[in-house]
């Protein structure tokens, strides 16, 4: 795999994504963003729909970057519909002097790179930490289908193995053959 990147213009505070563990949600192509080995949090102090929590844990700061994860999947964002997504990453490195003005102004908020080097980050001097236990859970977990003792419904059904095989649900098909 190359260093291939993405960069995401966000206002999640690192605590966030370290609860939830990765980044989201995200309008992208999963094939892209699944071909990254890196992902780039730079930050938006301006987003509209932050709140005061979130605007004031954005020390960084606008268009820095401050947090990199190395990506392990990208599934649906639980509950925003077929065409969001969840970054996830089992590994992170918070930058101690952020790199100012590494996001270029795009009106898209995430953009590719081929080289994480060309953002001026050199991933070998990281310091990488495992993403922290609470944060790291399995693709079917993050459906949390609730089970009656009948059996589960074809939406659950459905979500389930969306995540599992990191696809929107639109695109699983059940057949019952009696």
């Amino acid at each position: 795999m190359s260093d291939r990147t993405i960069v995401v213009f966000t206002h999640q505070s690192c605590p966030m994504m370290l609860k939830e563990g990765g980044s989201q949600a995200w309008a992208l192509k999963p094939a892209s963003a699944r071909r990254c080995k890196y992902i780039v949090c730079t930050r938006n102090r301006y987003f509209a729909g932050a709140g005061p929590k979130d605007q004031a844990a954005a020390v960084e700061e606008h268009g820095a970057a401050f947090l990199i994860g190395k990506v392990t999947t990208v599934e649906p964002a639980p509950d925003r519909g077929d065409r969001y997504y969840f970054i996830r990453f089992d590994q992170y490195a918070v930058l101690p002097d952020p790199v100012k003005d590494v996001w270029p102004g795009h009106q898209n908020p995430i953009w590719y790179v081929e080289d994480i080097r060309d953002l001026g980050i050199d991933p070998d001097k990281l310091n990488w930490q495992p993403m922290p236990k609470s944060a790291v859970r399995t693709p079917l977990e993050n459906t949390e289908p609730s089970v009656s003792p009948d059996g589960l419904t074809f939406d659950q059904a459905r979500a389930g193995l969306a995540t599992m095989y990191q696809v929107p649900p639109a695109s699983i098909e059940i057949v019952i053959r009696g």
